[in-house]
């Protein structure tokens, strides 16, 4: 792929390493992270599941370590778990983290830490004179020093007081370091996997704390006010049962919105909300499920419909996203130009199948089982169920997952096909428009691939899409279906889908123009053909 353009803000500096907020994905390690000069500043290195936890090495790190690269020299240890190092015998304390400062929780007896001086509630400022970007920054601090080697830890007191004690770093084994019941060594636990699972859930919710650096902090988004309120009354919250489903956007003055089609699969009764607090019941008139686009109408006249800008845009055009409200959510970057995907050429059911090797008993020689049906697919379209048994395709039989696939792979995007299928004892014979391959199964990150968090953190229908293009927003499924703005307030598409940690894809103006006029005209056709009332 093209090299992406993504921006963000520095959350945090160390002895090697820069914290950001400038949304990297595995693949980009390696790559430069510039500041605004277009100087290089660091090196790409390390992600966890949180956005705002993004590593660089520090360009600083490069120059004092020039010289024995060049000599080919090979040291240290590569440190991806937490403060271990910390809360063992070396170093003696177990720490609590927030915005990137830890706080000593607990001092272990007879360590170098207790021996030091510091107490709970002591806040670690340096160490030898070097700031503390993160956990990882403090482990690989901590470990490029020596057993026995004294030090100077700069901390602040509960009172706010600074003041530097020096330590003597100590020996993880060391049988000296013992609890008060005199019991040998007594390694204080690392940070407790509850907890940090409890921070990792809290800094992935849609309602987090923003960091004060982050480039979404309040005092941030007061930049975008103006750009936002220029379109604040095109974006609409759409609800079902009090449920934020998505958002959508106003196409016209007459009550034609255009939102993400999947997320209404299912929903009863959808209202629309717009931010000076009208409601209105929404009718769904007609929907592409290529671009997972659906129009929908209100009764009501005189709405401010999007100004769309339908031009080609540059990587690296700064654009905005809206939230429910119409105030600015998060300043984002285009990543990636405008462009159809490989997904896009394949076709798909909408179905998850049994995996051989997670479910070695499943029968096989009698059809495919489906295990799910996915939102805003063909299947779910068509009434195709969980447990139903898919027996053919257009005529050829399938035994197995592969056969199945193989037989859907022969086909293209919008082909229609005759699936037969067996529900409890009966058999039957439906024809099916297949849609493009939506789903990201590639998703490098084990949490926006589970199947037990599908559309919590990334989008169901989140690929596929003729043109879309890439922004470096993490835009969380119930926040999409508004417009993207430019920094005159002008949409340059609508946000369509989240992928993964990052990125997502918005259409752009162009085809969301295209695909308004082509729903518009497709609803009008079905009403011509109903019958008059007599």
């Amino acid at each position: 792929r093209e090299a992406p353009v993504r921006i963000g803000r520095v959350l945090s500096v160390g002895n090697r390493t820069v914290v950001s907020d400038c949304a990297i994905l595995l693949g980009d390690s390696g790559g430069p992270l510039f500041n605004m000069k277009g100087q290089v500043i660091g090196i790409h290195s390390m992600i966890t599941s949180l956005i705002t936890e993004n590593r660089h090495v520090s360009i600083d790190s490069f120059h004092d370590d020039w010289d024995r690269l060049q000599a080919g020299d090979r040291w240290g240890r590569l440190r991806s778990m937490d403060n271990d190092i910390a809360s063992s015998g070396f170093f003696g304390v177990n720490l609590k983290w927030k915005d990137f400062t830890p706080e000593v929780t607990r001092v272990l007896p007879n360590s170098p830490a207790e021996k030091a001086g510091l107490m709970n509630g002591d806040v670690l400022l340096r160490i030898e004179g070097e700031p503390i970007a993160d956990r990882l920054d403090l482990g690989t601090t901590l470990d490029l020093l020596e057993e026995e080697q004294p030090i100077e830890v700069m901390i602040r007191r509960r009172n706010g007081t600074e003041d530097t004690l020096k330590l003597i770093t100590g020996d993880d084994s060391d049988p000296e370091v013992q609890d008060e019941g005199g019991e040998g060594p007594d390694r204080i636990p690392t940070l407790d996997d509850e907890e940090r699972e409890r921070e990792i859930l809290e800094q992935l919710s849609d309602d987090r704390s923003i960091g004060k650096f982050e480039k979404r902090a309040t005092e941030e988004l007061k930049l975008y006010d103006s750009i936002a309120g220029t379109s604040a009354q095109s974006v609409v919250a759409v609800r079902d049962n009090g449920l934020l489903l998505c958002l959508g956007t106003v196409m016209s003055a007459d009550g034609y919105i255009l939102t993400k089609a999947s997320e209404l699969d299912g929903a009863i009764d959808p209202e629309i909300i717009f931010p000076d607090g009208r409601r209105f019941r929404g009718k769904e008139m007609a929907a592409d499920y290529s671009y997972d686009l659906m129009l929908l109408k209100v009764d009501a006249k005189n709405l401010v419909p999007a100004a769309l800008r339908t031009e080609a845009l540059a990587a690296g055009t700064m654009a905005l996203v809206q939230d429910p409200r119409g105030k600015a959510l998060i300043p984002t970057v285009i990543s990636v130009v405008a462009h159809t995907s490989e997904s896009a050429k394949r076709a798909f059911l909408g179905i998850t199948m049994p995996n051989p090797y997670e479910n070695p008993n499943e029968p096989v020689g009698n059809g495919v089982r489906i295990v799910e049906v996915l939102a805003g697919g063909a299947a779910v379209r068509n009434g195709l169920k969980p447990n139903d048994r898919i027996l053919s395709v257009d005529g050829h039989d399938v035994h197995d997952p592969d056969s199945l696939k193989h037989r859907i792979g022969g086909f293209k995007p919008g082909d229609k096909v005759s699936i037969r299928f067996m529900r409890e004892d009966m058999i039957r014979t439906i024809e099916i428009v297949l849609t493009s391959k939506f789903t990201n199964e590639n998703a490098l990150l084990p949490l926006y691939r589970d199947p037990e968090l599908t559309g919590q953190f990334a989008s169901t229908h989140a690929q596929g899409f003729p043109r879309a293009l890439q922004i470096d927003a993490d835009v969380y499924p119930t926040k999409v279906g508004g417009p993207l703005l430019d920094l005159n307030g002008q949409a340059i598409g609508i946000v369509i889908a989240r992928a993964d940690r990052f990125p997502t894809y918005a259409i752009p103006a162009d085809a969301v123009q295209s695909v308004f006029e082509q729903l518009k005209a497709e609803a009008a056709n079905k009403k011509s053909d109903q019958p008059a009332a007599e």
